[in-house]
C-alpha cells in the first residue's frame, strides 16, 4: 500500500504463470482501467492491478 496525502492505493500483481484469484474486502476504483474492481479479482499471469482504497 502507498499513501499520497490522505489517499490510499493497493498495488496487487500477480508474479506467476497462472491466474490467480484475489479477494478485497470490498469494490474499488482501479486507476489502470475506467471499471471498477469487486470483491472478487481474477488475475491474467503477470497481471498488475492498483487500486484507490476508500476510507
Amino acid at each position: 500500500m502507498r499513501r499520497k496525502g490522505t489517499a490510499r492505493y493497493l498495488f496487487i500483481m500477480n508474479l506467476s504463470r497462472k491466474r490467480q484469484t484475489v479477494t478485497l474486502e470490498g469494490e474499488y476504483a482501479s486507476l489502470l482501467g475506467e471499471d471498477r474492481v469487486g470483491t472478487v479479482l481474477a488475475m491474467e499471469p503477470y497481471g498488475i492491478e492498483i487500486v484507490e482504497l476508500t476510507e
